[in-house]
């Protein structure tokens, strides 16, 4: 009969025992270590992580050539012949800054694209510096937007098969901020997909100089399968996530399993609630609005909404990148309505500041200008002064399955709207300005509304005239009626 002292001691001997327990030690330590790895490294994987980016290198960054198109309009190429603006900002002495992607068509995409800055005089002349490059590494910019110490805040994404936000910030004279990350520049993992990548589309700075981020981010939901969170973040003034915020600093949003969601732009309440709007969609269905409202942690605020999100079903629509608040804290997006399988009209929709249509604007809280081109596209938006809207974008007649009409050209558009949605008949156009011209092709991106009421517009142009196809940056300023602003850019070369 065995007793526990006689165990003890066969355990203790050279018993064939003795070994078989060292070796379930062994395996259990070593089971344990395993399982203390992979929790490590599922913990380090979920948590979002910034890399740094060098400085360019020497010598490389391109140089500017400025042209008058017309009185008041002005146009920037750069040396790669291919350049688009994506967003523009004011800094307190009028410096302009703009963002833009330049690229060269002898390259890929993911090779050749460069983020860089663009700074002018008030009055339309290149600043020294002129054009500020980001980084050696192949980016795209979303755009750029200045807090009030005059530091610009330069977003996009990095190319490649797995991007992500790029986030880059300049001093005022244009100079990268060496206090931001490890130059002015870096990468921002949202840690969404192990393959699928994520990009930035906008970015509001609060009064305490963190940066708020947001747009979309790609992930894997099954196979064969893709799918993409609306994914917004928020960072410390020196670059790092912010951990306070969110999951470690990050949010990963979708709206009722749908499978799209992107997020377009981002607003901060002075209560420090923060607005997200953006799109979403599931395969082979229409897109819908959506705006989301979070408490100043991260969390969903209740009291907006649904739940923290409001959703504009009556309508099927794309939110492209603007958004604003007016002096009664109401929320203003604009965008484009689809109306027919390839027919769109511009679109101005105002909220309450819960999150409800607001039924004194446009039609139960919408407004809808005309339609009939393929693209007609509002892409931003400014309050001016007396609570009118001013909105920017493109009337377009090109790509998709709709071919090119003769003689149609992609116009610049512009629109002004009174505080209840109509079109501002003062303003030039009856309150829709579309600009044209006979060999371009014009698109605007941004806009920014000066003090004294006139109004600065940075879009692109494609000159498609020759065999070989241009584009460059196009900036333009209009008097507060509408007409161009003559004095702009005024004593410069006309263009060939």
């Amino acid at each position: 009969m065995w007793t526990m002292d006689g165990f003890a001691h066969l355990a203790h001997s050279s018993s064939p025992l003795r070994p078989m327990m060292k070796n379930r030690t062994k395996f259990t330590g070593a089971a344990l270590a395993g399982a203390v790895l992979i929790g490590g490294l599922i913990w380090n994987w979920n948590r979002p992580s910034t890399s740094y980016l060098g400085p360019a290198a020497s010598g490389e960054t391109p140089q500017a050539n400025l042209r008058l198109l017309s009185p008041g309009i002005l146009s920037i190429a750069l040396r790669s012949g291919f350049t688009q603006a994506s967003g523009l900002s004011l800094q307190g002495d009028g410096t302009i800054v703009v963002g833009a992607t330049s690229w060269s068509p002898s390259l890929p995409a993911r090779e050749g694209s460069r983020a860089v800055v663009l700074r002018m005089t008030s009055n339309g002349r290149l600043a020294n510096p002129a054009v500020t490059l980001i980084t050696d590494t192949p980016a795209s910019v979303s755009g750029v937007t200045t807090a009030r110490d005059g530091k610009s805040m330069v977003y996009g994404s990095s190319k490649g098969q797995n991007g992500h936000f790029l986030l880059a910030r300049l001093m005022p004279d244009g100079a990268l901020d060496p206090a931001f990350g490890n130059g002015g520049a870096v990468l921002a993992n949202m840690k969404s997909s192990m393959w699928l990548g994520d990009h930035a589309q906008a970015v509001a700075i609060q009064d305490d100089g963190k940066i708020v981020a947001t747009g979309g981010a790609g992930y894997v939901p099954g196979p064969l399968a893709l799918a993409g969170y609306c994914a917004t973040a928020r960072f410390n003034r020196d670059s790092r996530f912010d951990r306070n915020f969110g999951d470690n600093g990050r949010l990963l949003t979708s709206v009722e399993r749908k499978q799209f969601c992107s997020a377009t732009s981002v607003l901060v309440a002075p209560d420090g609630k923060i607005v997200v709007v953006g799109h979403y969609h599931a395969e082979h269905e229409p897109s819908h609005i959506v705006i989301f409202r979070y408490l100043p942690d991260g969390t969903p605020d209740r009291q907006f909404g649904r739940d923290g999100i409001a959703q504009l079903l009556k309508i099927s629509a794309i939110a492209w990148g603007g958004a604003a608040f007016d002096a009664q804290g109401r929320i203003v997006v604009v965008g484009t309505e689809e109306v027919g399988p390839t027919n769109w009209r511009f679109l101005v929709v105002r909220l309450d500041p819960n999150g409800t249509l607001d039924q004194s604007f446009g039609t139960d809280g919408i407004a809808s200008l005309v339609g009939g081109s393929f693209s007609q596209e509002l892409v931003a938006v400014a309050l001016q002064r007396d609570g009118k809207i001013v909105a920017v974008g493109k009337n377009g007649w090109h790509g998709g399955v709709r071919p090119a009409e003769p003689g149609k050209r992609d116009e610049i558009v512009v629109t002004r709207l009174d505080a209840n949605g109509a079109l501002d008949q003062s303003f030039a156009g009856g309150g829709l300005l579309m600009m044209s011209s006979p060999r371009y092709l014009w698109s605007a991106r941004a806009i920014a509304i000066q003090p004294d009421g006139k109004m600065l517009i940075a879009g692109s142009f494609v000159d498609d005239a020759n065999d070989r196809a241009t584009s460059a940056i196009v900036l333009l300023r209009l008097n507060p009626d509408g007409t161009p602003d003559a004095d702009f850019g005024s004593g410069v070369s006309i263009t060939e």
